[in-house]
């Protein structure tokens, strides 16, 4: 098993214990084609896409530093963005500050790198998925 599939792994795992912690039900889906689980909040569901890293900042920026591309992997020969149809929103982990972002997959902007600051409005906003 490569390192970043095992990260991935860790990372679902590490997310579903915490949305589980909020009062959140999780679902994992059998296969991967597109999020990593299912929340629910009171019968409202989302399908979310975790992406996880352990790397550090962006010295140049000064912000976290997470790819939120899909593919190669599972079926998908090229990397490309995420769509409507692949997931609802995004839950970024930061293994090293142990962080997580939560943001819509609407509010991602259309490029492959997504930067964010440790301590901007997305952190813990578990208020997303309800």
């Amino acid at each position: 098993m490569s390192n970043n599939i095992r990260l991935g792994a860790i990372g679902v795992q590490k997310v579903s214990t915490k949305l589980m912690e909020q009062g959140f039900l999780v679902s994992l889906p059998i296969y991967d084609d597109g999020y990593d689980l299912i929340t629910d909040w009171k019968g409202n569901m989302m399908r979310v896409q975790v992406k996880t890293t352990g790397g550090s900042e962006d010295c140049r920026r000064r912000k976290l530093k997470f790819f939120a591309i899909r593919g190669p992997g599972f079926g998908h020969m090229e990397k490309r963005l995420y769509t409507k149809g692949d997931c609802d929103s995004f839950i970024f982990l930061h293994t090293t500050l142990d962080a997580m972002f939560v943001i819509p997959r609407e509010k991602l902007p259309r490029t492959k790198s997504i930067y964010l600051e440790p301590n901007c409005k997305w952190r813990d906003n578990w208020k997303v998925l309800k």
